[in-house]
């Protein structure tokens, strides 16, 4: 039993990701992130209200629990975390259907830029707040919808 044990110790820490904290909690937000990405995660939880009260008015679509934003320093701690360790430099988040999980703005790898992660922001809050309904089961990847409401948006 004693190596079993001593074996599972030695997977977790092998294992290791990165343990965020909560950072801030809103009305519809709780933010999770390393003290460093602070200043970032509140620029992103201003722009993630403004867009969640846009999205429920335009939409009609109402979500009454809290959406878990997780930022991750990196990409390669981001990449891990959803168990795509050799994904390309171009994903930079993931969502659930109770959870926004990215990589940080301050540090986006090769592939983005602070700005481009802030933009896909909007892109991650419509996928998870509008999902498809097929057969009774939600489908988080509002793609239809993300693009009619994308272009009703910037263009």
């Amino acid at each position: 039993m004693k190596i079993i044990n001593l074996l599972f110790l030695l997977w977790c820490l092998t294992s290791y990701t990165t343990v965020l904290k909560l950072y801030k909690e809103t009305e519809h937000f709780q933010v999770f992130c390393l003290p460093i990405d602070n200043p970032v995660a509140d620029k992103i939880l201003q722009k993630q209200d403004g867009l969640f009260q846009q999205l429920s008015h335009d939409f009609k679509h109402y979500y009454d629990g809290k959406i878990i934003i997780s930022i991750y320093p990196d990409l390669e701690s981001f990449h891990k975390t959803i168990s795509w360790p050799d994904a390309t430099d171009w994903v930079i988040g993931k969502t659930t259907s109770t959870e926004r999980i990215i990589v940080s703005p301050r540090n986006p790898g090769p592939a983005h830029s602070y700005d481009s992660v802030m933009k896909a922001q909007a892109n991650g809050l419509v996928h998870f707040l509008l999902p498809i309904n097929i057969n009774g089961i939600n489908y988080h990847v509002g793609l239809f919808r993300e693009l009619v409401y994308i272009k009703h948006i910037f263009f």
